[in-house]
């Protein structure tokens, strides 16, 4: 559109635009997890950056080493954060380095998960970080009540 005034053959008037900050691309891309038991290793499918909370459980649980966990995802204003809960044990089938009909459990203070950039891009510089928010702990370690007899 024509920039215009209210005076009659009035052409004085301009604009100028200034950039005070470039923006930078949108994020994108895709990562992997790894995890390892201390006897196997594991890596999920390629993610998307944008992946649902449901994408990275149900990448997590198709891994032979990791048995049930429950992921939330958040998001802030420069990015995605996912919560990994390992929540139990799993019946694995055929197939992956455990053999069929063996239950996965992940109990215990578990080694980290790895998370590794496969093309992430983006929202300056796009980075993965793995922290963990609270040690785990075996159920045996729970106190254990005698009856007394």
């Amino acid at each position: 559109s024509a920039l215009s005034t209210s005076v009659e053959d009035d052409t004085s008037a301009t604009i100028s635009v200034e950039v005070v900050q470039e923006g930078s691309d949108r994020l994108d891309g895709t990562f992997e997890l790894t995890y390892t038991d201390g006897v196997t290793t594991e890596t999920t499918r390629p993610l998307s950056s944008f992946a649902s909370a449901w994408d990275v459980q149900y990448e997590l649980e198709s891994l032979a080493n990791i048995g049930r966990v429950h992921v939330s995802r958040s998001q802030s204003d420069v990015g995605y954060t996912w919560d990994i809960e390992f929540v139990g044990c799993a019946h694995k089938g055929e197939g992956g380095t455990i053999p069929s009909g063996r239950s996965v459990c992940n109990e215990g203070d578990l080694l980290p998960l790895v998370a590794t950039s496969i093309d992430l891009g983006g929202c300056g510089d796009a980075m993965l970080d793995v922290v963990e928010l609270q040690a785990g702990s075996a159920a045996d370690a729970c106190p254990q009540f005698a009856s007394g007899e």
